[in-house]
């Protein structure tokens, strides 16, 4: 009744539209589990970063080993999943025109279900939507860049600092062995 519009008269046939307005609302939730003092589901705003998630959270314990950090959301886990069956469409497809061929270029039966069965578990592969990223503080800030906006549905779990390392390769005895400083 006042303001901008209100001399305006709608008419038969007008087209009013109205556009999505972003504000600084509460966008959804984000989860942070492990080393950080508050453990918790948080609401997030737009524009909300890894670093303010952490700082809410009370930072990290003195056990944190933010290099660990495991990442998962959701749009990516979207995209991932697309990706599974993309592969396994074109796998499939290149499968078909293997059996197709003739002579010493045909695919024989044994490696037919072999792949068959490859492309099976890639259909059912369940997506993570895993993100590599780091979630220590003084890095973040010392690097804008990698401060990773929170989308609505992200996970984050910042495990502890393994105590153990685990020794691969030629090596007379493979295995763990716990770590001590210095050594």
């Amino acid at each position: 009744r006042q303001g901008t519009l209100a001399n305006y008269i709608i008419r038969p046939h007008d087209q009013i539209q109205f556009r999505k307005v972003f504000t600084q609302s509460n966008i959804g939730t984000v989860t942070i589990q492990g080393e950080v003092r508050y453990a918790g589901t948080y609401s997030i705003h737009r524009g909300d970063r890894m670093s303010d998630l952490l700082l809410r959270a009370g930072g990290l314990t003195s056990t944190a080993y933010p290099s660990g950090t495991v990442f998962l959301r959701k749009s990516a886990a979207e995209v991932e999943g697309q990706g599974y069956q993309r592969a396994a469409d074109d796998i499939q497809s290149q499968l078909i025109a293997g059996m197709a061929r003739v002579g010493n270029d045909k695919i024989n039966g044994e490696a037919f279900t072999a792949v068959q069965s490859f492309v099976t578990q890639l259909r059912s592969q369940r997506p993570l939507g895993r993100v590599a990223v780091s979630a220590d503080p003084s890095l973040l800030a010392a690097n804008p860049n990698q401060d990773i906006a929170l989308e609505a549905g992200d996970t984050v779990f910042v495990p502890a600092r393994p105590s153990t390392i685990s020794v691969l390769g030629e090596v007379m005895q493979p295995g763990s062995i716990s770590y001590r400083p210095g050594m």
